[in-house]
């Protein structure tokens, strides 16, 4: 982990300043000065490492978050997310910051997903099992924490991709990571019991799938987690509709 007190010193410096504080942090997070799962230093610390603007480190993080290396979480700050850009076309250019980038990546996602669900049910394990059990656990345990549940929502959902038998499903989750699971209507609740009633309303909605995957019951498994993703698309397309009003 670096130190915010710290300042970055390259052989030369960029006539780009962004393009430079993004080959300086990528070359921070290679070489695990910056971990995966660290917090990086707040924007002024960056801007006073590397002697740029707010703005300028605010470019440089957002593009490392189209190449899937960060992730934000609002009010909290950036996150290491992977140590190499991905090269997938699936994450190139996607912040999944807006109503509409959401509901496209929700429309790509349910078909795959439903599908996903059906082949869990077929072909789950009792260790796959134990680890939905388990993970539903962790999710209800997590629902008042500032993280909003965010890494048992898509541990989840990865863990159903483990139960298909098929390592493509599995290469889909970790393209995406957890930016797959939008956050940004749950923190524009704002009242606090309004948020622990939407993840409340998610989770029970795991539990459905996780019940249909327990039976072996296929298309009830595909139905469930069609109705889950979908009320997440008609929450944002409605948001998408609001916003064009």
């Amino acid at each position: 982990m670096i130190s915010p007190d710290s300042r970055y010193t390259p052989p030369r410096r960029r006539q780009n300043l962004s393009a430079y504080v993004v080959s300086a942090l990528e070359e921070m997070i290679q070489q695990e000065q910056l971990k995966v799962g660290d917090r990086l230093p707040t924007e002024s610390q960056l801007g006073e490492m590397f002697d740029v603007s707010r703005t300028v480190v605010r470019e440089a993080v957002s593009h490392l978050k189209s190449r899937g290396m960060v992730e934000t979480r609002r009010g909290i700050g950036a996150f290491v997310l992977r140590r190499h850009a991905s090269t997938s076309f699936m994450t190139e250019g996607l912040s999944l910051e807006t109503a509409s980038e959401i509901v496209q990546v929700l429309e790509f996602r349910i078909p795959i997903e439903t599908e996903a669900a059906g082949l869990a049910a077929a072909r789950r394990t009792p260790e796959d099992i134990a680890a939905l059990e388990d993970n539903l656990a962790r999710f209800a345990r997590s629902i008042g924490d500032r993280h909003l549940a965010k890494q048992e929502d898509f541990e989840f959902h990865r863990l159903i991709g483990a139960a298909c038998r098929n390592h493509v499903y599995l290469r889909f989750y970790d393209f995406f990571g957890e930016t797959m699971v939008p956050r940004s209507h749950v923190e524009d609740l704002g009242a606090r019991d309004e948020v622990i009633r939407y993840l409340e309303n998610v989770l029970e909605e795991h539990r459905a799938i996780y019940r249909a995957i327990v039976d072996q019951a296929g298309d009830r498994a595909r139905q469930a987690m069609q109705d889950h993703l979908g009320r997440s698309w008609r929450l944002y397309h409605g948001r998408l509709e609001t916003s064009a009003d």
